[in-house]
């Protein structure tokens, strides 16, 4: 391949993308939750002895499939909302709030939401970054 060729093909190439501060602060935080996730189960078993996972697992599934039926029969109960957990949210709450004649929400509502939110962020900041433990 001639000089030519070559300088032609390097030019014709896309510039390089960038990872941007967001995105790498993303990709670290998944890779230290994601390491967490696959040591858990070796210091669960360290601190339980044999037993625990099996009870572990039990009370888990256990779980699981309890919520499995809770879906299953709001599914069957109300087949108009389609968007999961939200969805029926969002029509438990307006139902009783039309049944009780107020608006959707009072003017202190917001506030008291926004301070809920805020005070769960800053606790679970605190926990994953050592500040508390549980």
């Amino acid at each position: 391949m001639s000089q030519a060729a070559a300088s032609d093909v390097d030019s014709a190439a896309p510039p390089a993308a960038k990872v941007g501060l967001f995105t790498l602060t993303s990709m670290v935080v998944g890779s230290m939750v994601g390491a967490g996730v696959f040591s858990l189960p070796g210091r669960f078993a360290e601190e339980t002895g044999v037993a625990g996972a099996p009870i572990a697992w039990a009370i888990a599934g256990t779980g699981m499939l309890t919520l499995a039926f809770v879906f299953q029969s709001l599914a069957v109960r109300r087949p108009d909302l389609d968007a999961g957990v939200y969805a029926y949210a969002r029509g438990l709450f307006v139902m009783a709030r039309r049944e009780q004649g107020r608006r959707l929400f009072s003017p202190g509502e917001p506030v008291v939401l926004a301070v809920s939110v805020t005070g769960a962020a800053v606790g679970l900041l605190a926990l994953v970054a050592g500040w508390i433990s549980l």
